[in-house]
């Protein structure tokens, strides 16, 4: 691998089509975003980069105990946007 360590995510019609084959037999591929993707990305990469509890990240198709996994299609902006800090204007 040319970047080992580095999550491979795929998405896309054909990909969410086959999101339990890709899972299943093609240990390169770490996750699937199956249906729309914008917000259940924003959601993965919010987990990934914090408490990691992939349960939460809908659309989200991954492997779980050697197995594939498969999330709800569905999301709410409100779970999935980034956490943004405020800043004060004087």
């Amino acid at each position: 691998a040319r970047f080992p360590g580095l999550p491979i995510v795929l998405g896309g019609i054909t990909a969410g089509h086959f999101s339990e084959e890709l899972i299943r037999d093609h240990p390169e591929t770490d996750f699937v975003i199956r249906g729309d993707g914008e917000e259940p990305t924003a959601c993965l990469l919010r987990e990934l980069g914090g408490n990691g509890n992939l349960a939460e990240v809908p659309n989200l198709s991954y492997r779980l105990n050697g197995e594939a996994a498969h999330n709800p299609i569905g999301f709410s902006q409100k779970t999935c946007r980034p956490r943004r800090r405020a800043r004060l204007v004087a």
